[in-house]
């Protein structure tokens, strides 16, 4: 296909330099897209790609792309304010019941 070369490229450097993880909001707030997402002790830093708060969970929760090496905490930039959010393993919920540790 027309991307072949590409990945092919992507693949011989190492793989792809982010990754796509769920954030759980550990204070109170709304995760939105578009919201920095910084690595704590770095430089390194990445995008929620779409939030909201969710009912089942009672908390925000998020899809972010963040660089590779992000380990299971990170801050997230919300008007000003750098709140604490937990990276995840996708899927939060299944057919009602929470995935994830609160």
């Amino acid at each position: 296909f027309v991307g072949h070369k590409a990945l092919e490229a992507i693949r011989a450097q190492g793989g792809a330099a982010s990754k796509l993880v769920g954030l759980v909001l550990e204070d109170r707030g709304v995760l939105r897209g578009h919201q920095a997402v910084i690595v704590p002790g770095t430089d390194l830093r990445g995008e929620v790609t779409s939030g909201t708060y969710s009912p089942t969970l009672e908390r925000s929760i998020a899809f972010a792309r963040v660089p590779r090496q992000t380990t299971d905490k990170v801050l997230v930039d919300i008007r000003g304010k750098h709140l604490p959010a937990r990276v995840v393993k996708l899927p939060f919920v299944r057919n009602g019941r929470i995935l994830i540790d609160l």
